[in-house]
């Protein structure tokens, strides 16, 4: 499984297989864009984040940022604060609510992939936790 052609054929399999399951499990309730579930896990992820910063990590423009970051506020999901060195930067991270939002999102995607898993035979369920290094491994080789 060392040819570029076995490489291509194996990254489509888990990509056909991958994109459709993340699709299922990051269903919202319609009322946030996937722009703004963007930004909420970013900022929980690596929170206290500037804008700056965040604009980069999300790959959207400063004028984007600004609007996506002010729904938020208006939310109440995310405060702003300031950098203690650098009192110029505004500094992001989830609210009370926010983090309360975050969680319960969190609880109810592990739920409904609970359900599924628990449809799967115990073989399939030993492969799938075997692979988790892989996909570590994966996720690891962006940093």
């Amino acid at each position: 499984m060392s040819t570029p052609d076995d490489l291509s054929t194996l990254a489509a399999n888990i990509r056909e297989r991958l994109m459709p399951l993340s699709r299922v499990l990051r269903r919202g309730d319609g009322t946030m864009t996937p722009t703004q579930l963007s930004v909420i896990g970013a900022i929980h992820r690596h929170g206290p984040i500037s804008m700056g910063d965040l604009a980069t990590r999300e790959h959207l423009s400063r004028p984007m940022i600004s609007r996506v970051v002010s729904s938020l506020e208006g939310s109440g999901l995310i405060d702003r604060g300031q950098d203690h060195s650098d009192r110029r930067i505004c500094l992001l991270s989830l609210s009370e609510v926010g983090q309360e939002w975050v969680r319960a999102g969190r609880d109810f995607r592990n739920a409904s992939l609970a359900e599924r898993l628990a449809r799967l035979e115990p073989a399939d369920l030993v492969a799938l936790s075997a692979a988790l290094p892989a996909f570590d491994r994966l996720l690891d080789a962006d940093d």
